[in-house]
């Protein structure tokens, strides 16, 4: 009897879903997310490639606005503008980009700590299938690394952005 008990018991475990303890529902995503405010540069690429994006608060500081330029022998050859904020309903925050060239691209992901995004570009044809993984990790407060993982070719481009202006 003791034996079928312990099989039983082990038997339990075994099957019941681990639940590692989060943080992430504790930290106040929307809060973080207003670290992104102010105007942020980093070279994007070769020597004379530069990325400056512009994150301003919109409804009062619920979400982000931002607007993004990559530049290149300072012309611009790419433009982008998002919407940027906290989805209660999903618990992620959800971040949408509109490209220059009418590309729009979902994101989602939600900060594991105080200084690090983990955002995922997901497929618009199969919601299952992520495409970039970027992370982005406060170095410092105005100190930005990002490291995008291209998931299909597993190829990992990291870039620094500092705020140039609050």
């Amino acid at each position: 009897m003791k034996t079928y008990i312990l099989f039983l018991f082990f038997f339990i475990i075994c099957l019941t879903p681990a639940s590692a303890q989060t943080t992430t529902r504790n930290l106040d995503q929307n809060s973080l997310l207003m670290q992104f405010k102010g105007t942020w540069e980093g070279g994007y690429g070769g020597n004379d490639t530069l990325l400056i994006w512009q994150g301003n608060p919109i409804a009062n500081n619920k979400g982000l606005y931002s607007y993004a330029k990559v530049t290149a022998d300072g012309k611009a050859f790419l433009e982008a503008w998002s919407l940027i904020a906290y989805d209660q309903g999903l618990g992620k925050i959800s971040w949408f980009e509109l490209l220059s060239d009418g590309t729009v691209l979902p994101y989602q992901g939600e900060f594991s700590s105080t200084n690090s995004l983990l955002l995922y570009l997901y497929d618009k044809t199969d919601s299952q299938k992520i495409i970039l993984k970027s992370n982005l990790h406060f170095r410092a407060e105005d100190v930005l690394d990002v490291t995008d993982t291209n998931m299909i070719s597993g190829i990992s481009k990291s870039y620094v952005l500092k705020r140039t202006a609050k």
